[in-house]
């Protein structure tokens, strides 16, 4: 019986180490056996605590897992920030650039995420730690926070401590978070005024999280990203809004009057409670009057994660919102821009 444990063991410490570097399916199986075996050691290798799995195009590795540390993390982002302007004063009055640096990588994929409410019994937890797991995983799948992360609900006295929940909820993805943008429930906190409860007086959580270094927005976004090695960018809007609006058609209709005053490819908005995409194309006259110029962009609206039953709108007897999860493409050599929604897939068992 011994034995047998004995070789179990030597058979995982054999398989961590020739996982290490990323591998797929066909060298696991090759390595390991049958695809029912591997399984099995990923399940005994995640029970063991000291590795996390990570995910690379059609590969899978494990990384060991060490103590999280803000400045080793920001350290280790594929990416860095700057401030970013134009003179004509078009987009970037001011805004920020996103450079991504890894020379190989074909495409990124970002998830915005909005509407957590956040330290109320309605936010979807685990829904939200399936997302978390996706984007600390998959090694180019990264995201922005868009407004309303906490709930109003939470009392003054409790704020620091609801804080300190979500920013050690959201570790293992904190160096693929690309920027924030607070909401009205952040901006109701910013506001208040000082207590016995709140001595130091109103702070936006969503500001001031892993010591303020994430990038924030405090009411609306303007980033583009780009590629180190290539001049696409891809632009995004992002703001949190506050319509009410019930009908899906005016709800677009809120997106939709944010294009007449930015420029960007992503147009993206919260608090609609719903997930949805429209691509309708604008066509504008060229400057010097030669024809037209035709341009694709991308409106959004990202799900909330306050669940449905026991809601305002449940009450109300308005229709359940869909929630399938907004993921967008960027393929920064050829400057090609895809907006997908849908449910999250079980990546690992999709390699193997």
């Amino acid at each position: 019986m011994k034995k047998k444990k004995d070789e179990k063991k030597d058979e995982l410490k054999r398989f961590l180490e020739f996982a290490s570097a990323p591998k797929t399916g066909e060298e696991l199986k090759k390595e390991f056996g049958k695809t029912e075996r591997i399984r099995e050691l990923i399940k005994e290798a995640k029970a063991a605590g000291e590795y996390k799995i990570r995910r690379s195009g059609s590969k899978i590795y494990f990384e060991k897992i060490s103590p999280f540390d803000v400045e080793s993390a920001v350290k280790s982002r594929a990416f860095k920030t700057q401030e970013a302007y134009d003179e004509s004063g078009g987009f970037f009055v001011p805004g920020r650039l996103i450079v991504f640096y890894p020379k190989d990588w074909e495409k990124i994929r970002i998830v915005p995420i909005a509407d957590v409410y956040w330290g109320e019994a309605l936010c979807d937890t685990e829904r939200l730690k399936k997302i978390i797991k996706w984007i600390s995983r998959d090694e180019h799948v990264f995201a922005y926070l868009s407004g309303n992360i906490f709930s109003d609900k939470i009392a003054a006295g409790d704020l620091k401590t609801k804080a300190k929940e979500l920013e050690k909820l959201l570790e293992p993805m904190f160096e693929k978070i690309l920027f924030t943008v607070s909401g009205p429930n952040e901006e109701k906190f910013r506001k208040l005024k000082k207590s016995k409860k709140l001595e130091e007086g109103g702070f936006d959580p969503l500001q001031k999280m892993f010591g303020g270094r994430i990038t924030n927005f405090l009411d609306q976004a303007h980033v583009a990203i780009k590629f180190e090695n290539s001049s696409h960018l891809m632009k995004i809007f992002a703001i949190h809004g506050k319509s009410g609006a019930i009908i899906t058609g005016a709800k677009v209709n809120a997106i939709y009057r944010l294009i007449a005053s930015f420029d960007a490819d992503i147009y993206s908005m919260a608090n609609l409670k719903t997930s949805h995409i429209e691509k309708p194309e604008i066509i504008t006259f060229r400057p010097d009057g030669q024809g037209l110029d035709i341009k694709k962009v991308y409106l959004i609206s990202l799900p909330t994660f306050r669940k449905y039953f026991g809601s305002e709108d449940a009450v109300k007897g308005n229709p359940p919102p869909f929630d399938g999860q907004i993921n967008i493409a960027f393929y920064g050599k050829s400057g090609d821009i895809h907006v997908y929604s849908g449910a999250i897939k079980n990546e690992e068992e999709a390699v193997i």
